[in-house]
């Protein structure tokens, strides 16, 4: 899901495993504009990761970079 209003856009992704275990993640991302088309970026993660090392543990993290293509 993506949501844009001016030039800040706001994205959400959200898993939900249905077996009683229940093992879903959230991840939150937003950037925004820094100084002449450069973008900044943050990412809020929280829930079981995606890679194979780590498919059964659970991981809350949060990152800040540039962006530097504006795909969208």
């Amino acid at each position: 899901m993506l949501y844009r209003r001016r030039d800040h856009e706001w994205g959400r992704i959200l898993r939900h495993n249905f077996d009683s275990d229940s093992c879903g993640a959230i991840q939150l991302d937003w950037t925004f504009p820094l100084w002449r088309g450069l973008r900044g970026y943050a990412q809020y993660f929280n829930g079981y990761d995606e890679i194979l090392n780590d498919y059964n543990a659970h991981t809350q993290r949060f990152g800040i970079g540039i962006q530097l293509t504006d795909i969208l």
